[in-house]
């Protein structure tokens, strides 16, 4: 009886924590990244045009000019304008080949990840619904761009 109350336990908790694992995020507005970021000492620039391609809406810039960070925010038309930007740059950092270290790759209900280290070099790229995160910096700053991103919600 006692260890079939145990075993229950067990899978309780490992359902429990599958279906937080695989819940949707909710993606941040371009005024919550820029005050998340700000209340962290990063400064908000202009965006930049790397996906515009892919009919950016908006973008912005945090940038951490003492380290070095950039974490660039883009909000697209649509999750699948999102998601296409998000294919198409993991597809060429995948092109870098080499060995990358600490790799992450996931997809989960509305979210995509893809963060690891090639050369020295650290990238992050997350997508939620219709906003997407990509950040490019030296490995030194891994912990740093990590610890926003959880902060953030993308990761």
């Amino acid at each position: 009886m006692k260890k079939s109350i145990i075993s229950f336990a067990l899978a309780l908790v490992l359902i429990l924590s599958l279906l937080t694992a695989c819940s949707p995020k909710i993606p941040l507005t371009q005024a919550a990244f820029s005050d998340l970021t700000g209340q962290a000492g990063y400064t908000a620039e202009a965006g930049c045009s790397r996906f515009d391609a892919w009919g950016v809406t908006s973008s912005v810039v945090a940038a951490d000019l003492v380290r070095g960070i950039a974490i660039e925010f883009y909000i697209f038309p649509s999750p699948d304008n999102a998601k296409g930007a998000f294919q198409e740059k993991r597809s060429e950092l995948k092109a870098l080949g080499g060995t990358w270290y600490s790799l992450v790759e996931g997809n989960y209900a509305n979210y995509n990840t893809y963060r690891g280290t090639h050369d020295g070099i650290y990238y992050a790229l997350s997508c939620i619904d219709d906003t997407l995160i990509y950040v490019e910096t030296e490995e030194a700053n891994k912990a740093a761009v990590d610890d926003m991103l959880k902060t953030l919600g993308y990761r």
